[in-house]
Parts: C-alpha cells; structure tokens; sequence
C-alpha cells in the first residue's frame, strides 16, 4: 500500500493543474439588495394611481399578479378602517396622497353606549330589611343618605 505522500504526488497535484477557481470569462453576478414592498402599499398605490377602481378591479389585478384574493381583500378593509381609503358607490378612493406608515390611531366616530339598567318591577322592602344586620342597615342608610342627600 503506497503511502500518503506517494498518492498525493502522482494523482491529486498533477489534477490541481486542471482546476479553475475564478473564471475571467464568466462575469461576476451582481448582488442586489431587494426589499420587498409591502403589499398593503402596493395596493395604495394601485388605487392612488388608478382614482376610482372597483374593488374587483383591484382584486383581478392583483391575483394576476400572484397575490390570493382573500388576502387583497382584507387588506384593502384594512386601509378603508385605517382611513387611507374609503369606498363610495362600489368605487375606491384615496384620502390622503402619501402612504405613511407611522400613521395614527383610526378615530371612530361610534359613542359609547349607555349601560342599561334594568329595575324589576316591584321590590318587596319588608323581605329585603329582614335579613339585614345593624351593620348593614347603616351602611344602607350611608349610602341612601350619600345619593339622595338630607
């Protein structure tokens, strides 16, 4: 069995010849940094410059392009509740010229609703007080006293 060196001398360096590491003839590939844009702005800026399109219009383009259809539609009910669009008889419409990211919290315009407040329709006091103790029966008048006053 030949040796280490042996093999080496009459089979592997004779080879390293042969070898290229760096082809001048191939052009190197230059390396791009891609960022990809969003598609929440991708569709602002579909609608910003196509004033008026219908929703479908939006979401055919847009499926050509590759995107799933459910994602396109929420995210333009995303910038309709986000107010960058508002849609008026079917048509979608941009409401402000630049997209910003940092945009604020949406601002709704719905007030709170009261709380109901149900009173049955007839409380008996005489059960009520029986099984009250002195204790509770003053906190009861305090807190009577606090709200109608006297």
């Amino acid at each position: 069995m030949p040796d280490l060196q042996t093999e080496l001398a009459t089979k592997v360096l004779p080879n390293l010849d042969n070898l290229k590491f760096d082809d001048p003839e191939q052009p190197e590939e230059p390396t791009m940094t891609t960022t990809a844009i969003p598609l929440t702005r991708q569709v602002f800026e579909y609608i910003k410059t196509n004033p008026k399109s219908r929703g479908k219009v939006v979401l055919d383009f847009f499926q050509a392009a590759g995107f799933k259809r459910p994602v396109v539609a929420a995210t333009v009910t995303a910038l309709i509740k986000s107010q960058r669009l508002v849609r008026q008889g079917g048509k979608l419409i941009v409401l402000q010229q630049n997209y910003d990211v940092e945009r604020v919290a949406k601002v709704t315009d719905k007030k709170p609703k009261p709380a109901k407040i149900t009173t049955p329709a007839y409380v008996d006091t005489a059960k009520m007080l029986e099984g009250l103790t002195i204790m509770q029966g003053r906190e009861l008048y305090d807190r009577l006293k606090a709200i109608y006053g006297g």
